[in-house]
């Protein structure tokens, strides 16, 4: 955990979409360009990063849930990351907006603490399909999000897994 970090991370247009890897196929990389510089230094115990990602007119299948329209602007400074600005569209009509920044791997106290808000978004996953409104507040770190705000649920049907009723009876019956 002492040894020097040094790593060096450069991608442009589609270079990203390995990650949908990472996923298990539940987020899949459909359009979009990507810039991506990404300098990893310090040590693993404590490291830092420095570079951007700028994303234009991405698009992306997040399970049943379509996001189009992404853009973004981020810029990692040393132990946070700036979000510059966020939009995207979910779904038909909703609308997704951010900015602020927010500690990397350990939280950092911000002045414009990262704000996320969602308009007319329709949420269609495997175990709900809501329609949300949402005005949130993200600090913390990335690793470790403390979020707050207003999320408002509406128009829908959420489907918990069976599994989770499966152990609730367990228990019940076998008290």
């Amino acid at each position: 955990s002492r040894e020097a970090l040094d790593v060096r991370v450069l991608s442009s247009g589609d270079g990203l979409r390995f990650l949908t890897g990472f996923t298990d196929d539940r987020l899949a990389w459909v359009s979009g360009d990507a810039r991506l510089r990404l300098i990893l230094s310090g040590t693993l115990a404590a490291p830092q990063a420095n570079g951007f990602l700028v994303m234009k007119d991405g698009g992306f299948d997040l399970e049943k849930q379509q996001i189009r329209d992404f853009n973004t602007s981020v810029v990692f400074d040393f132990n946070r990351l700036e979000v510059e600005s966020l939009q995207a569209r979910i779904g038909k009509q909703g609308r997704l907006e951010g900015q602020g920044a927010l500690g990397l791997l350990t939280a950092s106290q911000e002045a414009e603490p990262l704000s996320v808000s969602v308009r007319k978004a329709r949420l269609n996953v495997p175990l709900m399909d809501v329609g949300m409104t949402a005005d949130l507040t993200v600090k913390g770190a990335l690793v470790r999000p403390r979020i707050g705000g207003t999320l408002v649920v509406r128009d829908g049907a959420i489907r918990p897994a069976p599994a989770l009723f499966a152990r609730g009876r367990a228990q019940v019956g076998g008290a």
